[in-house]
C-alpha cells in the first residue's frame, strides 16, 4: 500500500477543507468541522446545549432548512486557518469565562487534531443560562423518600 506525503497547505474553499497529497486532493466539507465543533462543546461541563429554540429548530429541520447546529456554529476561511464562531446555553450557576475558555480549548484542539488545520480564533457566544432540571427532580425524588409514610 502506497503512502501519500501530505503537503502543508490546508485551506477551506468551497464550504470546506482542502489539502493535497502526492495522489490527489482530500477535501473536508465545512458540515465535518461543524460536527467536529459541536461534539467538542457539548462535551465541556456546564454546557447544557448549542443556542437556539427547540421549537424552532425541530420545525425548521422538518421542513429542510438548515439544521440547528449550521444556525449556532460558524466556520470561517481565512488562508490556511479558520475562524470558529458557536454559541452555547450554560449551566446557571456555571463560571462562564472558565467553560467559554474551555469551550474554546476543546474546540481548537479537536479541530486541529482531525483536519489538520489551524484555528485562529474561537468565539463562544452565551445565548441563554439555564437551570439543571435534572438536579430538580432528583431532589424531589429524594425528599419524598425522606417523607414518613403515613
Amino acid at each position: 500500500m502506497r503512502e501519500a506525503s501530505v503537503k502543508n497547505r490546508n485551506k477551506v474553499a468551497d464550504g470546506g477543507l482542502s489539502s493535497g497529497t502526492a495522489l490527489g486532493s482530500v477535501k473536508v466539507n465545512s458540515s465535518v468541522i461543524v460536527a467536529i465543533v459541536k461534539k467538542a462543546a457539548l462535551a465541556v461541563p456546564g454546557v447544557t446545549r448549542l443556542a437556539g429554540s427547540a421549537l424552532v429548530d425541530s420545525i425548521a429541520e422538518m421542513i429542510g432548512n438548515r439544521r440547528m447546529s449550521d444556525r449556532s456554529i460558524g466556520v470561517a476561511s481565512e488562508g490556511n486557518s479558520v475562524k470558529i464562531d458557536v454559541k452555547v446555553n450554560m449551566l446557571y450557576g456555571a463560571r462562564v469565562p472558565e467553560v467559554a475558555a474551555k469551550i474554546q480549548a476543546s474546540v481548537a484542539d479537536e479541530v486541529e487534531k482531525i483536519t489538520g488545520t489551524q484555528v485562529t480564533e474561537v468565539n463562544v457566544i452565551v445565548e441563554e443560562l439555564e437551570e439543571d432540571t435534572r438536579s430538580e427532580e432528583d431532589n424531589e425524588d429524594a425528599n419524598a423518600d425522606s417523607k414518613p409514610l403515613a
